[in-house]
């Protein structure tokens, strides 16, 4: 189901209603929620209605914004149909207004992980001295935020510096006890939590990154909880909750922040990758949360950024390797040959624009034949929707993924990713013209960080995108109605 299938005039009244009832979202935060609840509902009505096979999608969706839209004096009833709709479980009380917005993609540096165990093997730093090392390393090499269990001088440090502070909320080691799935180690992060509410130089928190049913015993439910107390002692920070795949990230209650899926692409073909993508974008329709990915930075390096780019693509607002990378955790020394360095540096310009352009609107793919073979007329991919004939940009030639995203300013953007991580790509691109003179179109440099503007004849336009790459245009004077 997707975004455009609904009515914007509808859910902003919805928002804007939200955002006056005192519940504490912003307008766009509560447009976000209203466009997750609207389709949430009509999802389930689809499913629970016995007659739903001889509705038309018009009539669904008329159904859900009667529910939500008619008792338009009081938010809270518009809300409470669609909230006991969307808990199946025991409700652990995690809040549904989301944190403060992302400012930027989190390109994260991870130096510790769940029980304290250290990353490549290699233990962290304790010496205030070499952690700074670490920290200015770590930003010289790309990275903009540091995954790791908290201490007072890192968050410091990390503020002198410019990068953002992840911490790990599973840090049970004697130095540190703060696990919050240990209720003797939860007053102590408490009081941590607590103290950080809306500081600028903390990410948030790290509180699962893996399969959901390893995190504890009780599996979700115990996650759940967890999150509700993270949420609650901080409202302003997000919260990363990662599974092994998207889907199962739905039992998470409430908003969490970031949900997060783990993968490593050099063990897995480009056609799972693509599937990941689409349960991902699924994911985030229905859902305030925007989506992470976890990559390892060894193995296949094509793939990588292949899987990196598409996943920018599709919606992703926060990354980060499961391992230091070039980085030596215990030394900060920095290893300028590590072939991730290349690849930090090319992300690195997205980051600003990747926050500024919010949720994609739509992600499509052209047709692709497997094994990066030529591709073969009316081939078509298995997960991802190819574009509509009517979309206001359609691919003329060259094999991509493409997210269509909007600027808060008027632009339109698309994020175009290779479809291939073997060959360059040329593309062309047509579009619909709101007018009589050209489109505008410009192109993010991510060598200079500049906007280069494109040639654009009869409404098309053409660049190049490398092996498994991807490019960031910003558009005005379409016609996208």
């Amino acid at each position: 189901m997707e975004y455009s299938m609904y009515d914007n005039l509808a859910r902003d009244r919805f928002a804007s209603k939200l955002a006056k009832s005192g519940c504490g979202a912003s307008l766009r935060s509560a447009r976000l929620l209203a466009q997750g609840r609207l389709e949430a509902l009509a999802t389930r009505i689809e499913k629970i209605r016995p007659f739903s096979s001889i509705l038309d999608p018009a009539m669904l969706h008329s159904l859900s914004l009667w529910v939500l839209l008619v008792p338009s004096c009081v938010c809270v009833f518009t809300f409470f149909p669609t909230f006991l709709l969307a808990q199946e479980t025991r409700d652990f009380g995690v809040p549904l207004a989301p944190p403060d917005p992302l400012t930027e993609l989190a390109i994260t540096l991870k130096l510790t992980s769940d029980d304290a165990m250290p990353a490549n093997g290699v233990p962290l730093t304790d010496d205030p001295a070499i952690f700074e090392k670490l920290v200015v390393h770590a930003k010289q090499a790309g990275y903009n935020t540091l995954y790791c269990a908290f201490r007072d001088y890192r968050l410091e440090l990390c503020r002198k510096h410019g990068v953002k502070l992840m911490i790990d909320v599973l840090a049970g080691d004697a130095a540190t006890r703060t696990d919050i799935r240990q209720p003797a180690q939860r007053e102590k992060l408490r009081k941590i939590c607590e103290k950080l509410q809306g500081d600028n130089a903390v990410w948030g928190y790290n509180l699962c990154h893996g399969p959901l049913d390893r995190f504890a015993p009780e599996g979700s439910d115990a996650i759940n909880q967890c999150l509700a107390l993270l949420r609650t002692w901080d409202s302003s920070h997000p919260v990363w909750v990662a599974s092994s795949a998207y889907p199962p990230l739905d039992k998470i209650q409430g908003t969490a922040g970031v949900l997060a899926c783990v993968a490593n692409p050099a063990d897995r073909d480009l056609e799972s990758c693509d599937q990941t993508l689409a349960e991902g974008f699924a994911l985030s329709q229905t859902r305030i949360d925007v989506l992470g990915r976890t990559f390892v930075s060894n193995g296949d390096g094509r793939r990588l950024r292949y899987a990196i780019n598409t996943s920018l693509a599709s919606g992703v607002k926060a990354i980060y390797w499961t391992d230091a990378g070039p980085l030596n955790a215990q030394t900060g020394e920095l290893d300028a040959s590590h072939p991730l360095l290349s690849l930090l540096r090319e992300i690195g310009p997205l980051a600003h624009e990747i926050a500024e352009i919010d949720r994609p609107q739509a992600v499509y793919a052209t047709s692709k034949a497997l094994g990066d073979a030529p591709k073969m007329p009316g081939t078509e991919t298995r997960h991802l929707s190819p574009i509509p004939v009517d979309c206001w940009a359609q691919v003329v030639s060259g094999e991509a993924i493409v997210g269509f995203f909007k600027y808060d300013s008027g632009y339109e953007a698309l994020l175009v990713a290779n479809r291939s991580a073997q060959r360059p790509q040329r593309m062309v691109f047509e579009v619909n013209a709101s007018g009589d003179t050209a489109p505008s179109v410009e192109l993010l440099n991510r060598k200079t960080g500049q906007w280069d503007k494109l040639t654009v004849n009869n409404n098309r336009f053409e660049f190049n995108v490398t092996p498994g790459g991807g490019e960031l245009l910003r558009l005005l004077g379409v016609a996208t109605d």
